[in-house]
């Protein structure tokens, strides 16, 4: 989940991204392919939400279907589950997984983080602590085979805020070699990603690492998490980048997906406003849908606390107490609308201007082309080839075309 001292890597990571965010756009998906352990590629299916420890409620998931949503991500705490040794209580997922179903929602459920019983620390170094996370997560891959759960191991161990006191690869891919193995014994169809890194930045040294030492031979997906302090679309050259570490690190497994597990935009970011997150917010989803994204899932569902002004409060959608709307729900919702029954195509290219987007989708309900256009630039007007005029600005505007439009 987010975290308080994004700020503090961000510094060390600036250059590295300058450089990278004006790299050349792709203008098509890259080729991946998508086997049915996930959502169908290019459309809206893959669209999800995060919330909080379980701190949900029945309106919530109402709201959350209602707004679109297809997937949910929380936290499966062992420490909350297993407060005896051996001793399992599942009781808060026997109520919550079969809610989901009912509205037709999956979930992505993070086995994560130290127990007492075990551990004093947040992170799994010893021989006994992982053998115990290895029963607690077989536990649960069995108890939970019928809702087609997504599992994933751990959340941000690259992070020394999740895996303390300081991260590290060997005792992470320890845990993974362990713990996968016996989720796909507890369960043969069980789908399972990782390593969930809480940045999407160069040099991968995280993925790499796990690359290395046989993480794709596990997992049915790579998770990672693009945090970025800037526009959506400096992701491009990062995915490309992971596209070719996979491969490099194991041909066989070019085709891997790749999955958003956590991205967002705070409202009270500095320079930043409601407005803004909005904006964002369709711009991340309809980029990853773009590149292929198998799952993108927005940070967070609520507001974490009252304060407009304090970073950490402004994640949500909906405020903190009220459960009033923002603006970047409405525009979620706006876009859900339009994406109802559409499936991504390609980038149309336009040379004369590499800030300019335009997305090309079919339409399952209608021969017209719908296009989702935007510019990075504050605005731009964008003349076709018919002798009309687009008026683009840095938020997504949807036109409809009887034929793809020239330029």
């Amino acid at each position: 989940m987010k975290k308080s001292f994004y700020s503090l890597i961000l510094i060390s990571f600036l250059a590295i991204i300058v450089s990278f965010g004006c790299g050349k756009k792709q203008h098509s998906p890259a080729p991946v392919t998508q086997s049915n352990k996930f959502p169908a590629l290019y459309t809206h299916q893959g669209f999800g939400v995060n919330f909080h420890h379980n701190s949900y409620t029945i309106e919530d998931l109402d709201l959350i279907k209602a707004a679109g949503f297809k997937l949910i991500r929380t936290d499966f705490l062992w420490h909350n589950i297993e407060k005896e040794k051996g001793v399992y209580d599942f009781n808060v997922f026997d109520q919550l997984l079969p809610e989901l179903t009912k509205r037709d929602l999956r979930a992505i459920l993070i086995l994560d983080y130290g127990n007492p019983l075990y551990n004093t620390t947040y992170s799994i170094s010893t021989d006994s602590a992982r053998q115990a996370f290895k029963n607690f997560a077989a536990a649960a891959a069995a108890r939970y085979q019928s809702h087609r759960v997504i599992w994933e191991i751990w959340n941000e161990p690259d992070c020394v805020y999740f895996w303390n006191p300081q991260p590290s690869i060997d005792d992470y891919m320890n845990l993974v070699k362990t713990v996968i193995p016996a989720i796909k014994e507890a369960d043969p169809k069980a789908v399972v990603i990782a390593p969930a890194v809480g940045e999407l930045f160069a040099p991968y040294t995280f993925l790499k690492d796990c690359f290395q030492r046989g993480l794709l031979n596990l997992v049915d997906a790579v998770s990672v998490h693009p945090y970025r302090p800037f526009p959506p679309e400096s992701v491009v050259t990062d995915y490309a980048n992971l596209r070719n570490l996979i491969k490099k690190y194991d041909s066989q497994k070019a085709d891997l997906p790749i999955i958003s597990g956590e991205w967002g935009y705070s409202s009270a970011e500095e320079g930043s406003n409601e407005s803004i997150q909005a904006k964002y917010l369709m711009r991340m989803f309809l980029i990853n849908l773009s590149q292929g994204i198998s799952v993108s899932i927005w940070y967070d569902w609520r507001n974490d606390g009252p304060s407009p002004s304090d970073r950490d409060h402004n994640w949500g959608l909906i405020t903190f107490t009220e459960s009033l709307p923002k603006k970047s729900h409405q525009a979620f919702q706006t876009m859900i609308t339009q994406l109802a029954k559409a499936t991504f195509v390609k980038r149309l290219s336009y040379p004369a201007d590499p800030e300019v987007y335009l997305l090309q989708f079919n339409r399952t309900d209608s021969t017209k082309k719908l296009i989702i256009a935007w510019t990075t630039k504050p605005e731009k007007d964008l003349p076709l080839a018919n002798g009309t005029t687009l008026a683009l600005t840095d938020t997504p505007a949807f036109f409809e075309f009887d034929s793809v439009p020239e330029f």
